[in-house]
């Protein structure tokens, strides 16, 4: 790893003119480009470094949207074995819902109402990834983009790969976070229902309405497979959205240097071919998961609503165990649309800032026609639709999109504290 500057060195042609050449200088003293951010000249394959996190999410029986193996009759397992889990969600979601409280101010119901929504957010996201698994053009698309394109032999020549030990490191620290959640998840309701506490015994009771209390083992060891099928969706869409991140503030890094370096007339044509793959593999990535961003802020803000509604107005009416318990639900539940939310907000913030800097650019007394074209075409792409992942194709995640969700969860509770009685407010 080594400043763009010895990475790309000038060559002089017969007429005079600097180009940059084609060399890649392997194993030179590793030296930082600008505050501790470093360009990578090596190939990344991201298929290959996702297959421990798509190996995990296939032993957990979620869908793997990839094919780890060529043996078709492995393949048709996997796929029962994802499919039977996948009826043991919906028949949990089902299962809760027709055991529902009848006194909706009981706090029975609202813990059910809690759990029930839980659990159709866990069957959902288990859908959604066996489908992908019966269909992964779209997955195999966006790798096949990845690799061809945006880790070209051009694009890693100027810095644009990216740092294999640092992310291999990032998945296998998510792949671990999941695992002790998934833990802790079900050490939790597997005390709070067998444990010594009489209270917690009783205030549990309705987990496993309407079926008999014998049920609780067996339906005790659905809740590992509800933890991950919650948690490995969202690990393997952090991944990508940092990935893409990571490829856009690169580009912008090697814009900057190229400026500093009076080389960026040379390099404007192929900067701007760069930018627009990396573009497309956003859109390809969207296409992987549109529905299940979808999914997750329609589930999500609909569950943190009544969580807070019920925390902040209803709450002198519930019992210590109760209260903990919607308060811990309360904070995953923001942690995983704040995560979804940030990610996103990031990538598109990094997709769009290098128009701060290409308005920075020297421009030639006499620019060529083909100049003039790339820089017309790049600022269109920079000032135009949003690069972004958006919520089914219909709406952007932004950073003026998450101001826009918490603006309306406000004005919802304004207008329900203006609604209660005085005496409960």
């Amino acid at each position: 790893m080594y400043s763009i500057s010895k990475a790309v060195h000038p060559e002089v042609t017969s007429g005079g003119n600097s180009r940059p050449s084609a060399k890649i200088c392997f194993g030179e003293v590793e030296k930082n480009f600008t505050n501790d951010i470093k360009l990578h000249y090596k190939p990344v394959n991201l298929k290959h470094e996702l297959r421990l996190l798509y190996k995990w999410m296939a032993c957990c029986g979620i869908g793997c949207p990839v094919r780890l193996t060529e043996n078709t009759s492995v393949l048709l397992l996997q796929r029962i074995y994802s499919f039977i889990v996948l009826l043991l969600l919906w028949f949990n979601f089902i299962r809760t819902m027709s055991g529902l409280h009848n006194d909706i101010r009981n706090e029975v119901f609202v813990a059910q109402i809690v759990t029930l929504s839980w659990f159709l957010q866990c069957a959902m996201k288990a859908t959604i990834w066996f489908i992908r698994d019966l269909q992964p053009s779209n997955t195999e698309d966006f790798f096949c983009h990845w690799n061809e394109l945006c880790q070209s032999v051009q694009s890693v020549k100027y810095g644009l790969g990216i740092n294999q030990p640092k992310l291999q490191k990032s998945i296998k620290l998510i792949i671990c976070s999941i695992i002790i959640l998934t833990m802790v998840n079900t050490s939790i309701i597997f005390f709070a229902r067998v444990g010594p506490i009489e209270e917690t015994k009783n205030e549990t009771l309705y987990y496993y309405a309407p079926l008999p209390e014998d049920a609780q083992i067996p339906l005790l060891s659905l809740i590992p497979f509800h933890t991950l099928a919650y948690f490995f969706p969202l690990a393997e869409f952090v991944v990508i959205a940092k990935v893409l991140t990571r490829q856009f503030i690169n580009l912008k890094l090697v814009v900057i240097e190229c400026m500093k370096k009076e080389r960026w007339v040379e390099s404007c044509g192929f900067l701007r071919t760069q930018h627009q793959n990396v573009a497309i593999a956003v859109y390809k990535a969207d296409q992987m998961f549109s529905l299940y961003l979808a999914m997750e802020y329609s589930t999500t803000i609909a569950m943190l609503t009544f969580l807070l509604y019920q925390l902040i107005l209803i709450h002198n009416q519930f019992s210590l165990f109760v209260y903990a318990m919607m308060t811990i639900w309360t904070t995953i539940v923001v942690s995983m649309i704040a995560s979804v939310s940030w990610f996103s907000a990031v990538m598109h913030e990094q997709a769009h800032e290098i128009v701060h800097f290409i308005h920075n650019a020297i421009v030639p007394s006499e620019p060529s026609n083909k100049y003039v074209l790339e820089m017309d075409m790049l600022l269109a792409k920079l000032n135009g639709p949003h690069i972004a992942f958006t919520v089914y194709t219909l709406m952007p995640i932004t950073k003026g999109f998450i101001l826009t969700v918490i603006g309306v969860m406000l004005t919802y509770f304004a207008l329900a504290v203006q609604s209660l009685p005085s005496k409960s407010v």
